[in-house]
């Protein structure tokens, strides 16, 4: 029984020390996403790593960028939203084993690509700062802005033709599910009778949607004055785009005598 005994403790002792010895630091360089350097210089240098997009690592090898673009420094979420940005983007365009680099937020974020980093340059196009596009596996900087608004004033109101769809305003959404909605704000003449008032999302230029996509407000032939504006809200419609997209806020009212123009609100919020 001893003998047995100091058998096992032997056995055990052994594979303690064997795995003790395994190291698994020869797997991490291949694991982590690409490291970057190059600040003060014009080169953007990155070593061999794997960028990570819908659960799938994406080996990428060793290489360089240069031409990043002088005076790129702002790379800030609400200067990308509102199209203002200046920065270089560097992403894994969706194939291959080499990093790309555009100006275009648009173009590094498309269906299929995965944002790896930002650079900020200086005027003589020598790069100030790297940011890492995420710090977490998988990559977590979303393709497009997860919210988009677009107004069009009071200022710059449509006006309207009866009984005919029109566009308010339109906003680019970019692949993926978003949650749209709207608010279109009227304001009639003094004399104008409005009988319909119908304000709804849709993909089709000047065109309602299909069934729930819009809402609508039957009236006893109102005349409401010209100080009184309504403001009339759409049903929140998923659109599931499977590539960008121009969305629309569309109104179609129904009215006599005199004018009536629409103005109002577009707001999206993409869910994944």
């Amino acid at each position: 029984m001893l003998k047995k005994l100091g058998f096992l403790a032997t056995a055990l002792l052994f594979a303690v020390s064997l795995f003790a010895q395994v190291s698994y630091k020869a797997y991490l360089g291949g694991l982590a996403a690409p490291r970057m350097t190059g600040v003060g210089t014009a080169t953007l240098t990155y070593t061999a790593g794997s960028v990570y997009d819908a659960g799938h690592a994406n080996s990428i090898a060793a290489s360089t960028l240069t031409t990043l673009g002088a005076s790129k420094t702002d790379c800030s979420t609400a200067s990308i939203i509102a199209g203002t940005d200046a920065c270089a983007y560097i992403y894994w365009p969706g194939s291959g084993t080499a990093l790309a680099k555009s100006n275009v937020y648009g173009t590094a974020a498309a269906a299929g690509n995965v944002v790896v980093a930002l650079v900020t340059t200086d005027g003589s196009s020598l790069i100030t700062a790297i940011f890492p596009a995420s710090l977490a596996l998988p990559n977590a900087i979303p393709r497009n802005p997860e919210f988009v608004t677009a107004t069009v004033a009071t200022g710059s109101s449509v006006s309207l033709t009866t009984n005919t769809a029109a566009n308010v305003i339109s906003i680019s959404l970019g692949a993926g599910d978003w949650d749209v909605s709207g608010v279109v704000d009227y304001t009639p003449a003094a004399t104008t009778s409005i009988t319909n008032q119908t304000q709804g999302i849709s993909t089709t230029s000047a065109t309602l949607g299909a069934q729930d996509t819009f809402s609508s407000l039957t009236l006893a032939a109102e005349v409401p004055t010209a100080t009184p504006e309504s403001a009339l809200t759409t049903p929140v419609v998923r659109l599931s785009l499977t590539t960008t997209t121009t969305v629309y806020l569309v109104t179609k009212a129904t009215f006599t005598v005199s004018t009536l123009k629409a103005y109002g609100t577009i707001n999206a919020r993409r869910q994944k």
